[in-house]
């Protein structure tokens, strides 16, 4: 019986946070009427919804939770990235943060049928069906990005209520880096040509990832540091 209180003691304590608050109204904006996450099935929905939250609950309960956020939130952010790249179109990055970066063009989604070859899931839908359109493949992409963004986004409102914090934030300079780098991937995996220049790798900018899981007060600094020269919109002009 002490037992069952304590539960519902805590879950009511849960359910008055504000961090809970904010998630519920995260929630709602991602699977609400009007987005790309709302004309799901229920029983789809439910499910990301629950994994969601599952996620939270687990690393809040993790002694090793600091660890745990980063981990989840840097492999959605990883997701989000590969997809994105795949789907951005020019209109969409000039109203992006990363807007002023010339390493991330809003070209790939005319190569996605090429990309498919390459990657699991769109891949996977190409075998399914020889016959589906480009756009099909790139809403496929679209649908991929706003998942992993609900994700993302989330798991980064609980990074920032747990203290994980930093001056300059990591957050967006972190999503620009791994943009770059997928974009550059993608681009070698096709011989197109490359948008960095040539005394740069694209590989570079996913060690930002490496800093961020490792557990690093500040990814954004500790990386600026060992790549000085590599550039992110957040932080100077591009050196081509």
């Amino acid at each position: 019986m002490l037992g069952f209180i304590k539960k519902w003691n805590d879950r009511r304590k849960w359910e008055g946070s504000i961090l809970a608050q904010a998630l519920a109204q995260h929630t709602q904006k991602f699977f609400g009427g009007g987005t790309m996450l709302s004309g799901l099935p229920q029983e789809q929905k439910d499910r990301l919804i629950s994994r969601f939250y599952g996620e939270v609950a687990t690393t809040r309960q993790s002694p090793n939770g600091f660890l745990d956020l980063r981990k989840l939130l840097s492999e959605w952010v990883a997701h989000y990235a590969r997809f994105q790249v795949l789907c951005l179109t020019e209109e969409e990055k000039a109203a992006a943060f990363y807007r002023e970066n010339p390493f991330i063009s809003g070209e790939l989604h005319r190569q996605v049928r090429a990309v498919a070859a390459k990657n699991d899931d769109l891949g996977r839908l190409l075998w399914d069906d020889p016959k589906i359109s480009d756009d099909d493949l790139v809403g496929f992409a679209n649908g991929e990005c706003a998942k992993a963004l609900y994700f993302a986004n989330g798991l980064n409102m609980v990074r920032l209520e747990s203290g994980d914090k930093t001056e300059r934030d990591w957050f967006t300079p972190f999503v620009e880096a791994l943009l770059v780098y997928e974009e550059d991937n993608v681009r070698s995996s096709l011989g197109l040509p490359a948008l960095l220049p040539k005394n740069k790798a694209g590989v570079i900018y996913s060690g930002f990832f490496n800093q961020v899981v490792a557990g690093e007060p500040d990814p954004f600094f500790s990386w600026s540091r060992v790549c000085p020269d590599y550039y992110l919109s957040s932080r100077g002009r591009p050196d081509h």
